[in-house]
């Protein structure tokens, strides 16, 4: 028969006790990994030691896609934003006609910096040159 006494250090937690453990680190870092700051200075300012975090990291996809969807949030609310402004752009081109130089400068620069749009339109390159033809001399 074997001895099942645990033979010192910290004892094992039981599953509601990691579960209530991984909530409580999830509670913590929520702020701060929505403010778009990487998960290091997230867990230094939550004060969390990073083995643990990696741990149930690994071991747990749930607690993976929580962290995940909290790093998101500034990236989702950006195209939102960019939606919304897009969507206003285009409904004052049809309500006046045509569009103002800053909607057309605002479109214009997107598509020129756009990971999206970039294989459509290309990156467009800074020259110090004022001659028009210099992009055209080998």
């Amino acid at each position: 028969m074997t001895d099942c006494k645990n033979k010192g250090g910290r004892p094992w937690l039981t599953i509601q006790q990691k579960e209530n453990h991984k909530q409580l680190i999830l509670s913590k870092l929520e702020p701060w990994l929505m403010t778009g700051i990487s998960i290091n200075k997230a867990l230094k300012a939550a004060q969390i030691h990073n083995s643990e975090f990696y741990k149930y990291l690994k071991e747990d996809r749930l607690f993976g896609e929580k962290i995940a969807h909290f790093r998101n949030f500034i990236p989702v609310l950006v195209c939102k934003i960019m939606f919304t402004e897009f969507m206003s752009i285009a409904r004052r081109q049809q309500e006046a006609g045509g569009l103002s130089k800053d909607d057309r400068d605002f479109v214009m620069w997107f598509a020129t910096h756009s990971n999206t749009m970039s294989d459509l339109y290309g990156r467009r390159e800074k020259t110090l040159s004022f001659d028009p033809q210099e992009d055209f001399k080998e």
